[in-house]
């Protein structure tokens, strides 16, 4: 071993030269000590900056751990109250389902064999639901006739879309090898061609704009839900079937032709020519994809019919129709019809507007909604005392009940509003309410619709109403603040007698939801049936029993406890205000918070003020 070392002089010595070294040891000491005093506080700076480090990394990295638990605890929150309020849209389509468990034989009854009415593809005949008595028209196609099997997918997938009082409403579907089923409401009316058949001269414009006005909110709906009917004409739109004293309103029905409306992109829409050929615009005719100006063409061949009974061209038949089309004869013929029309200032313009030729020209739904001619007429027949919509007073204090449910009974009311739909007299008056609330033709209740519905109720704010919203909505209820679709409406109107009266209705309820049929309604049931988490199955169970003030024990619900919920109806004065576990959830979360932000900081201070050879 050599050691060599500084020498006081500059020189440097090896072991030859050790007595030096003796000489010099406590030179070389205080060296050394030096250097190990310059090493230890080389080393303590470097530890104190790596743990400053560290403990900095690791501030930083629980703050942003915290933030991601709060944003996700914030989310999580908010979907719940989504949930909570919006569930029943959702829940309508997930109930519109393939009834597997029986044929269409075994539940329902067919009185006669006579139909209701044909079609290109299948027959409707008249049935009874044998669980609950309720009539339907069931349509039967069969599938050997249907030139694209996706047709019939495409009609199913865009009925469970439809929720509008001016949309015939699918109940559930049934399907074999050779037919499919589908099972509607019932609208005891004739078709629009069969009025106008007895109407050769056409309607009075008062009637026609009533008539286009619900024709064009059934469009509108159509369209919100991004569907192209395709085959807009009389025979699609049918009358309820108003009782004696009533106006009868319009349905619209067959989306067999229907499609998704994919956007402008060409290379997406479809080309093929479908429809009815003299219902068809010229666009359709020529090949170009499909448009939501197709719909309106459709719409104002028929608002023509309806004003002089007459096509808006010189020519009923369909040989000589195409003929003329493809001679380049139609436009002209279609403008020298126009320009004899007679009418109003009001309906002329509109007809003219909704048959504009090129498809860029043409009015839009929602423009055509907004048109004097449709304002102008409006008001002019007197409603029957069934036919007067529910007062704002009514509809606020409804509002308020259905927010302040719980949540299972919510989700039993919006599946009895999806069985029962608009029977009875407060059915009517509640679709009557829901259209005055819908002016925007939505098809949604929106909160500041329901806001300005109640203001020109000339409602006032009392202390005992709940404001669940700000600005234009403010005298919404909380649960209801971001609107409602028209079955959650309905069952928000809807009189405890209703779900309560008739034990088939509850019972054909509660076997829906249990999913098992095993004769309880249990967590696992509500996650299949309404596609609610886990979680929030078992808290929708324990918010019932707890309403019912019984323990959730096996953790399912039997049907007496079920009709003991349905009875535990809140009074309209129950505030549906965020409950007082919703408004302090977030304080345990944020003391948490808080306190870990504290100690990081403390101890970023105390490392800061240590002296530097400090460890």
């Amino acid at each position: 071993v050599v050691v060599v070392c500084r020498g006081d002089r500059g020189a440097f010595v090896s072991t030859h030269g050790a007595d030096m070294l003796w000489r010099d040891r406590s030179f070389l000491l205080a060296r050394i000590q030096e250097g190990a005093r310059r090493v230890d506080r080389a080393v303590s700076s470097l530890c104190g900056l790596t743990v400053g480090l560290g403990l900095a990394s690791l501030s930083a990295f629980a703050c942003e751990r915290l933030q991601r638990l709060q944003q996700l605890q914030l989310k999580q929150l908010q979907q719940q109250k989504a949930t909570s309020e919006t569930f029943a849209e959702p829940l309508v389509r997930r109930l519109i389902r393939k009834n597997s468990r029986l044929g269409v034989a075994e539940a329902y009854t067919f009185p006669n064999s006579v139909p209701l009415g044909t079609g290109t593809f299948g027959v409707v005949f008249l049935a009874k639901h044998n669980r609950t008595g309720i009539e339907r028209a069931i349509k039967r196609i069969d599938k050997q006739l249907v030139p694209d099997p996706q047709m019939l997918s495409r009609e199913v997938e865009a009925l469970k879309l439809m929720d509008h009082p001016h949309v015939c409403r699918l109940v559930e579907y049934f399907e074999t090898s050779q037919h499919m089923w589908l099972v509607t409401e019932l609208c005891r009316g004739e078709e629009l061609c069969d009025r106008l058949l007895n109407m050769p001269s056409g309607l009075a414009e008062a009637e026609v704009a009533r008539l286009t006005e619900q024709m064009l909110q059934a469009t509108s709906h159509v369209h919100q839900r991004s569907v192209l009917h395709r085959d807009l004409k009389p025979e699609n739109f049918l009358f309820v079937g108003g009782r004696d004293g009533q106006r009868d309103d319009l349905k619209l029905i067959d989306f067999g032709f229907s499609i998704q409306d994919e956007g402008t992109s060409s290379s997406s829409r479809s080309t093929a020519t479908v429809g009815t050929l003299m219902y068809m615009s010229p666009q359709q005719l020529r090949g170009e994809p499909a448009s939501r100006s197709d719909d309106v063409w459709s719409l104002g061949v028929i608002v023509h019919i309806l004003l002089t009974g007459q096509f808006p061209f010189s020519t009923n038949d369909d040989r000589r129709f195409q003929e003329m089309s493809d001679r380049g004869l139609l436009q002209k013929d279609v403008q020298e019809h126009l320009a004899a029309l007679r009418g109003s200032p009001q309906a002329v313009d509109f007809v003219q507007k909704l048959l504009a030729w090129e498809s860029e020209e043409r009015i839009s739904v929602e423009d055509a909604l907004q048109h004097p001619f449709l304002s102008n007429c409006a008001g002019e027949q007197a409603l029957s005392p069934q036919e007067v919509p529910l007062s704002a007073e009514d509809v606020y204090q409804r509002c308020a009940r259905f927010s302040a449910s719980c949540r299972l009974r919510r989700i039993v009311m919006a599946a009895v509003a999806q069985l029962v739909g608009e029977a009875g007299q407060e059915g009517t008056r509640a679709r009557a309410a829901f259209l005055e609330v819908d002016r925007g033709s939505h098809g949604k209740a929106h909160a500041s619709d329901l806001g300005d519905f109640f203001r020109a109720g000339g409602l006032q704010s009392p202390a005992s109403w709940p404001s669940g919203a700000t600005g234009r909505g403010k005298f919404v209820p909380t649960g209801v603040a971001n609107g409602m679709s028209y079955t959650t409406f309905l069952a928000a109107m809807m009189e405890d007698s209703v779900i309560t009266g008739d034990e088939r209705i509850s019972r054909a309820v509660f076997d829906l939801l249990d999913a098992d049929r095993d004769g309880r309604i249990s967590s696992q049931d509500l996650c299949i049936r309404v596609g609610l988490s886990s979680g929030d199955s078992r808290q929708t169970l324990a918010e019932a029993f707890s309403t019912i003030d019984q323990s959730c024990g096996s953790g399912s619900m039997d049907f007496p406890s079920f009709l003991q919920l349905l009875q535990a109806a809140p009074s309209s004065t129950e505030a549906a205000s965020p409950s007082p576990r919703e408004a302090h959830s977030w304080t345990p979360f944020l003391q948490v918070q808080r306190l870990v932000a504290d100690f990081t900081a403390a101890k970023l201070r105390e490392v800061n003020s240590r002296p530097s050879s400090a460890a």
